[in-house]
């Protein structure tokens, strides 16, 4: 009887101890305290485990709605508040050095591209509307956003902008007289090259694939293609320079007067050619010189600028995918003001904007090899100027 009193008095005074600590620090000890509990209380069947749900509950409860009493007792400035900070627009001075940085790889890049074939410093440029102002030559490589820089030289000239509202006809006229063509120029060129007088020079260059398409819808697509979107400008001029050499490789019938070609585009705007009869023969001919020769349109950018010669010292490459960026520093160098809407489709007005989408679309009809042979013709471009012979749009990588 007295080990039954001891035991049992032992067993009472564990209970006695849980439930103090339980009472203590009920957050942790409540649900221990319950199975303890269930030692001397008899449960149902099922009534142990929905009681114990019930208690957990209920504590939980509890907890949190301590916690929310604590935060809204805690003053707002004992929170830690994450300040994100706002970009910092870019200062003219920042923008100007960072362009310059471009710049001067650029130039850095042609110079090595120029050692690596110096054959190329006899060469002057062969564009014939390039311009000639204050000992600075202005290549107007075609479909490269010359149309730009045609701008920039009107301004240059006249000590203010082009108007916007004005008719392009003028600024074409304006600047004529400074055309490298010119027998003036002529004559001022050659009286510098003979003083040994090192000239500066601006252009522009584009992706070599992307501007062959440029040029051809320009100068040959008509609107009896469906991306036909402003008022034909095909020409018997481009006719002989452009489409007649395609016609001859490919052994179809082609005219030779004004009179004939009206007649026969009147049948038949395309001759019977596609795009890819175009990209077939050029991917033959562009680099050729004498009679295959290629119009300046579709020739060599390195070629048209004459980007290696000796006497010519590179100032400004301006790239047709940063013009918003090149012409703003442009403008800027010379102390011009720049244009208040730099934006490249404010500039130029052409159709023949080409991305992504457009080259999928006009190339991709086209054989593969021909595609890939026609960028290993401007293998010097990609060189000189940066650019990666790669279109995965259709499913192009040449190694050059």
């Amino acid at each position: 009887m007295v080990e039954i009193f001891q035991i049992g008095s032992i067993t009472g005074c564990i209970v006695a101890l849980l439930l103090f600590t339980g009472y203590v620090s009920q957050d942790y000890f409540v649900v221990e305290t319950e199975r303890i509990q269930s030692l001397t209380v008899h449960f149902l069947p099922g009534e142990l485990e929905e009681d114990m749900r019930s208690r957990t509950k209920k504590m939980l409860n509890t907890t949190i709605d301590q916690q929310e009493t604590k935060s809204e007792d805690k003053k707002p400035e004992e929170y830690e508040i994450e300040l994100k900070e706002e970009p910092t627009e870019e200062t003219d001075d920042q923008k100007f050095e960072r362009i310059e940085k471009v710049q001067q790889e650029r130039i850095q890049r042609l110079e090595n591209f120029c050692k690596a074939y110096p054959y190329l410093k006899g060469l002057q440029a062969t564009i014939w509307y390039s311009a000639l102002y204050e000992e600075t030559v202005i290549c107007l490589n075609p479909k490269s956003g010359s149309t730009n820089l045609m701008d920039f030289i009107w301004y240059w000239i006249n000590g203010e902008p082009f108007p916007d509202d004005s008719d392009k006809t003028i600024l074409h006229d304006g600047i004529k007289p400074f055309e490298s063509s010119m027998p003036k120029m002529k004559a001022k060129m050659k009286s510098l090259l003979s003083k040994r007088a090192e000239l500066g020079e601006i252009f522009t260059v584009r992706d070599p694939l992307s501007r062959f398409l440029a040029s051809w819808r320009d100068k040959v697509e008509t609107e009896r293609y469906p991306t036909y979107h402003r008022n034909r400008r095909d020409s018997f001029f481009y006719y002989k320079k452009i489409t007649t050499p395609v016609l001859m490789h490919k052994k179809m019938a082609y005219v030779k007067s004004l009179d004939d070609w009206q007649k026969e585009s009147g049948k038949d705007a395309t001759f019977g050619l596609t795009f890819c009869d175009y990209v077939d023969y050029y991917s033959l001919t562009v680099g050729q010189i004498g009679k295959q020769k290629v119009d300046y349109h579709l020739e060599e950018q390195w070629r048209n600028c004459g980007v290696c010669y000796e006497r010519y010292r590179t100032s400004f490459i301006g790239n047709t995918e940063t013009y918003d960026d090149d012409l703003w520093y442009l403008f800027t160098k010379f102390n011009f003001r720049p244009p208040e809407n730099s934006k490249s489709s404010q500039y130029n007005a052409h159709r023949t904007n080409t991305n992504s989408e457009t080259l999928r679309d006009y190339f991709s009809p086209c054989k593969k090899s021909s595609v890939e042979n026609l960028i290993k013709r401007y293998a010097k471009d990609y060189h000189a100027f940066g650019y990666k012979p790669e279109y995965p749009e259709l499913g192009i990588k040449v190694v050059l």
